[in-house]
C-alpha cells in the first residue's frame, strides 16, 4: 500500500490487526520491505510499518541549520520542525485512514540523520510512545547540549540507541564525537528515569543498516508491549492530571531540585518548603513486580502507621521507595490506583507535612476563652459605647473565631461572647507589666450575667482550673454558652 503526501512517499506494511502498534520509519532509500522482513526474522511482535521516503534528507531530518562538516559536504537546512508538522498533521492521519482504525501506540524509528530526527521529535511532541535512534547522527553540532538541558520528563519513557563500534574511528573531528555524545545522552536519560538501551554493533556507519534498524524496532516494540500490558494509562497523562490537581487546589507547581534525577518532579509547601509528594521512575523489579521496565510512582506521606500497613497490602501500594521512614508510601501511576484515590492521598500528605501556620490558616472556626484583667482595662464597660472594639490578639486566633471574654478577679467570670472580625493589626505597646504587639477586632454577640459562668462553676462543672491565656472551649461548656 502506497500513498504520496507533499512529495513524500509512504509505504505501508500492514499488521494482522488494526490495533497493533504503528512504527513510523523515515528512510533515506526505500528499504522498508527489507527492514520489515528483518523485523520478522528477529522475532518482532506484530506491528504496522509506515516507511517514509522521498524526504529532503538534509533539511527534513535536521533540527537547525549547520554548515557542511567536511570537505565537499552538504549543508544542513534545519527544517525538522516543518517536516514534523507535516508528519503529525498529514502523514500519520492519512496512514490511520488507510488502516481503517487507530493503532494502540505510535513509535518512531530512524537510521543516521533519521535517528537524530527521531530523538529531536521526542522533545517536540508527545505522540510517540517510544523512539529508536539507530546509528543516530548525534554528533550533530549543539544537539547533545540541547538534550542535556531539555526537560526529559516530557519525553517518551522508552528510547533505544545503537552505533557501529567503528563509527567514531574517523579523521573528521565532528563525526568522531558520535560515540561519546551518544553515551552522554544515554547516561543522562537513563539517570533521569527513562528506560534506555545502547547497543554497539560491529562495523562502521554503513554496515547492516537494515538489521540494526530492525533490532531497534524490535526492542522498542517489546518494551512498549510490556508497558501496555502492565499499564492502564500513559504515565505522562497521569502526571499531568496530578500537576493540574495540585496547582488548582494548592497553587503549587512542581520543581526539579535533584541534580542526580532532574526529571523527578517534587511538590512542596510554599512556606516551609517541605515535600508532600515526589514522582519517580523506577524499575518494576525494585518494587517486587514482574518485568524490568520502568514505571512511574508517587511518594506521599501519611499520618497513621496503621493506615500505611493497611494500604501497602493493597494492589498498587508499596512502602516508600527511597523514603521508607516516616510513614511514606509509594503508589503506582499506571492506572492500577484510580487518579481520584491518588489525589486523596496527596491531600493527606499535604496536611501531614504542612506547617502549623498553614494548618491554622484553613482550619474551621474555633471557640476560645481569653482573660481580661480589670486592673488594666475596664472590661465591665468595654462595650458601652460600641459593639466592636480592639483587643489584644491571642496566639492562634484568626478571623471568624469566637472568643468568650473572661474577667479576672474580683469578677472571676465570663462576661461576653464576641466574634473576631479582623486580626494581625500592628500595634506596639510595652510597659514593665504589659506587652502588646498586635491587635484584633472583636464584635459583641452576647452578654452574660457575672454570676452565670463564674470561675467556681467553670472549675467544678467543666474542669477549667485556670484562665491565664487563650484556651479552647470544652464541648459541654460551648453547648451551655451558646444556649
Amino acid at each position: 500500500m502506497e500513498i504520496n503526501i507533499k512529495g513524500r512517499t509512504i509505504n505501508i506494511f500492514k499488521a494482522e490487526t488494526i490495533e497493533s502498534p504503528l512504527v513510523i520509519l523515515n528512510d533515506y532509500i526505500r528499504s522498508g520491505g527489507e527492514i520489515y522482513n528483518k523485523c520478522k526474522e528477529v522475532g518482532c511482535p506484530d506491528f504496522t510499518l509506515a516507511e517514509i521516503s522521498g524526504l529532503n534528507w538534509y533539511d527534513d531530518m535536521t533540527p537547525w541549520p549547520v554548515s557542511p562538516v567536511g570537505e565537499n559536504g552538504t549543508a544542513y537546512g534545519g527544517k525538522a520542525d516543518e517536516y514534523l508538522y507535516i508528519l503529525q498533521n498529514e502523514i500519520i492521519p492519512a496512514v490511520r485512514t488507510e488502516l481503517g482504525g487507530k493503532p494502540k501506540s505510535i513509535l518512531l524509528a530512524g537510521y543516521s540523520l533519521a535517528g537524530l530526527f527521531a530523538l529531536y521529535a521526542a522533545t517536540k511532541c508527545e505522540i510517540f510512545q517510544a523512539i529508536a535512534s539507530c546509528s543516530g547522527s548525534l554528533w550533530f553540532p549543539g544537539f547533545k547540549e540541547y538534550i542535556l538541558k531539555f526537560d526529559v520528563s516530557k519525553m517518551p519513557n522508552t528510547i533505544y540507541f545503537s552505533l557501529g563500534d567503528r563509527e567514531a574511528r574517523t579523521k573528521n573531528k565532528i563525526l568522531r564525537t558520535v560515540e561519546n555524545s551518544t553515551g552522554e545522552i544515554v547516561g543522562h536519560l537513563s539517570g533521569s528515569g527513562i528506560n534506555t538501551a545502547f547497543e554497539l554493533n560491529k562495523g562502521d556507519h554503513f554496515q547492516q543498516a537494515a538489521l540494526r534498524t530492525a533490532k531497534g524496532i524490535c526492542w522498542i516494540l517489546e518494551k512498549t508491549k510490556m508497558s501496555l500490558n502492565h499499564s492502564g494509562i500513559k504515565a505522562s497523562a497521569m502526571r499531568e492530571e496530578i500537576f493540574k490537581y495540585v496547582k488548582n487546589k494548592y497553587g503549587v507547581e512542581p520543581d526539579y531540585p535533584l541534580p542526580a534525577a532532574p526529571s523527578f518532579p517534587v511538590m512542596r509547601h510554599k512556606d516551609n518548603r517541605k515535600w508532600f509528594a515526589i514522582i519517580m521512575s523506577v524499575s518494576r523489579e525494585k518494587l517486587g513486580l514482574d518485568g524490568s521496565e520502568r514505571v512511574d510512582i508517587i511518594n506521599v506521606k501519611l499520618g497513621d502507621p496503621l493506615l500505611v500497613d493497611l494500604l501497602t497490602q493493597q494492589k498498587g501500594f508499596f512502602r516508600g521507595y527511597h523514603i521508607s521512614r516516616g510513614n511514606w508510601i509509594s503508589v503506582l501511576l499506571d492506572g492500577t490506583v484510580p487518579a481520584e484515590e491518588i489525589c486523596r492521598w496527596i491531600d493527606e500528605s499535604f496536611a501531614v507535612t504542612e506547617s502549623r501556620q498553614s494548618r491554622q490558616s484553613h482550619r474551621p472556626p474555633k471557640e476560645w476563652i481569653i482573660p481580661a484583667n480589670p486592673k488594666y482595662y475596664d472590661i465591665v464597660h468595654a462595650f458601652d459605647d460600641a459593639d466592636e472594639i480592639d483587643w489584644k490578639q491571642g496566639k492562634g486566633i484568626k478571623t471568624g473565631d469566637t472568643v468568650f471574654l473572661y474577667a479576672a478577679a474580683p469578677i472571676s467570670g465570663i462576661l461576653y461572647q464576641c466574634r473576631v472580625t479582623k486580626t494581625d493589626i500592628p500595634f506596639d505597646f510595652v510597659t514593665d507589666k504589659l506587652s502588646i504587639t498586635g491587635l484584633m477586632k472583636i464584635r459583641l454577640i452576647k452578654r452574660y450575667r457575672p454570676k452565670c459562668f463564674t470561675f467556681e462553676r467553670l472549675k467544678k462543672e467543666y474542669g477549667i482550673l485556670t484562665v491565664r491565656g487563650p484556651r479552647s472551649v470544652p464541648r459541654d461548656l460551648s453547648h451551655a454558652l451558646n444556649q
